[in-house]
C-alpha cells in the first residue's frame, strides 16, 4: 500500500504521540526516584560519661551531621518531648534514654518512621570507645551497628571520630587536615566553658615543626621542652602556619581564660595545689633549666606547668598598649614563690623575648 505524504505525516504524528505516553511516565519515574526522599531517622539523646557533659551538643550535632549524608534525621528538643509524651503515658519518670521498647516506638510514630539511632560514647583509659545502633524498633532489626575507639583525642578529633562512626568518612583537603590535627597538640575542654588549652606548653618539637627553626636557648633540655626566647610577636607568626595547616583557630588565652583554668576547679594556691614543689619547676627544683612538660603534677583540669617552667604570654594587654602583653604563671628561674602565685601577674612588651617565656594554646570550641 501506497501512502500519499500527507498520510504519512499523520501516520508518523501518531506513532510520535503513543511513544510519548510510554517513554514520558518512564522518564517521570526515573527522575522521581533520582530525586527519591532521603529515609528518616531519629536520633535519640545521647549516652554520654559524666565528664562529658558539656560536649554533649557538639556531639549530637557531629553525629548529626554525619547521619544527615543518607537520612533526615530528627533530633533534639522535639524528640525530648515525644519522649516526655510516652513517659508520661507510661506513667513513668522522663529519662534521657529511652531504651523500652514501648517508648521508642512511640516517638517512631510520631515521627512517622521506624527508624531510631542510639549513640554511645564512653570514657576509657587514654581515650574513648564510640558506638552507634540504628535499629528499625517495629521488627527489631538493625540496620546500622558500628563501634570505634578514640585514643587520646582531643575535643575536635573525637567530634570527627564520631562522625566516622555513622559512615562519613574525609576525603582530600579535609582527610589531611584531620592527618595534621592527629599530630597536633593535645587540648583540654575546659568544663563548663567554651574553650579548650593546650594540656602542655607548646614545645620545641612543634615549634620547630611550624617555623622550620628552634630559638630556645635550652635546646639540650630536648624537643619536649617548652620552646622559650619566643616574643609575643612570634607567637603571632606561629599560629598562623598552625591555623593554616590544621584548619583551626588556636590563638593565646586570654588571662581570665587562663585564670579560670590554672585552678582546675579548686582554690589552690598555685596552679595545681598548695605544694609548690608538686607542681612547679622553679629556682630552687629547676638546676636553672626548663624541663620536659608534663613531669610535675597536673591540676583538676588535667593541665601541666601552669605553675613554674616558663612564664606563658596572655592574648591581652597588662593595662594599656604601654603595659605590656600580660604573662602569667611564673618560670624555672623564679625565685619568689608569690610569683608563681595563681594569682600572680606580670607584664612583658609584645618584642621581648627571654629564656624564661613560652606559651600555651587556647581555642574557642563551636
Amino acid at each position: 500500500m501506497q501512502f500519499t505524504p500527507p498520510k504519512l505525516l499523520t501516520l508518523l504524528a501518531m506513532v510520535l504521540t503513543t511513544l510519548s505516553l510510554i517513554t514520558v511516565p518512564q522518564l517521570s519515574q526515573a527522575a522521581t526516584k533520582g530525586k527519591a526522599a532521603k529515609e528518616k531517622v531519629i536520633l535519640m539523646p545521647m549516652d554520654v560519661s559524666v565528664e562529658d557533659r558539656g560536649l554533649i551538643s557538639e556531639m549530637q550535632n557531629a553525629v548529626k551531621e554525619g547521619l544527615s549524608q543518607k537520612y533526615q534525621v530528627y533530633s533534639g528538643a522535639a524528640v525530648l518531648a515525644e519522649l516526655k509524651k510516652s513517659a508520661d503515658k507510661q506513667n513513668k519518670s522522663t529519662k534521657k534514654n529511652c531504651d523500652e521498647t514501648k517508648c521508642l516506638q512511640d516517638v517512631a510514630m510520631a515521627f512517622d518512621n521506624a527508624y531510631v539511632a542510639m549513640v554511645h560514647v564512653k570514657q576509657i583509659s587514654g581515650g574513648y570507645t564510640l558506638s552507634i545502633s540504628i535499629l528499625d524498633v517495629f521488627t527489631n532489626e538493625t540496620v546500622l551497628a558500628n563501634q570505634l575507639s578514640c585514643r587520646r583525642c582531643d575535643a575536635f578529633q573525637l567530634l570527627d571520630k564520631l562522625k566516622e562512626l555513622v559512615g562519613v568518612t574525609a576525603s582530600g583537603e579535609r582527610q589531611s587536615i584531620k592527618a595534621e590535627a592527629a599530630k597536633g597538640p593535645a587540648m583540654v575542654r575546659i568544663p563548663g566553658k567554651n574553650y579548650e588549652l593546650g594540656k602542655y606548653e607548646v614545645t620545641q618539637k612543634e615549634w620547630q615543626a611550624e617555623m622550620g627553626r628552634n630559638p630556645s636557648k635550652f635546646t639540650s633540655c630536648g624537643e619536649n621542652c617548652p620552646v622559650e626566647h619566643v616574643s609575643w610577636n612570634d607567637i603571632q607568626e606561629f599560629l598562623q602556619k598552625l591555623n593554616a595547616k590544621t584548619g583551626r583557630q588556636y590563638r593565646l588565652p586570654t588571662e581570665s581564660e587562663w585564670e579560670y583554668a590554672c585552678y582546675g576547679g579548686n582554690k589552690t594556691e598555685y596552679c595545681g595545689g598548695n605544694k609548690l614543689d608538686s607542681v612547679a619547676w622553679y629556682r630552687k627544683n629547676s638546676n636553672s633549666s626548663t624541663h620536659p612538660v608534663g613531669q610535675k603534677q597536673g591540676n583538676g583540669y588535667g593541665l601541666y606547668d601552669m605553675s613554674g617552667n616558663v612564664w606563658e604570654w596572655m592574648q591581652n594587654w597588662y593595662r594599656s598598649s604601654k603595659g605590656g602583653r600580660v604573662l602569667r604563671g611564673g618560670s624555672w628561674f623564679s625565685g619568689v614563690p608569690v610569683g608563681l602565685r595563681a594569682a600572680y601577674r606580670s607584664s612583658s612588651t609584645p618584642t621581648d623575648r627571654y629564656s624564661s617565656s613560652g606559651f600555651r594554646l587556647a581555642r574557642t570550641l563551636p
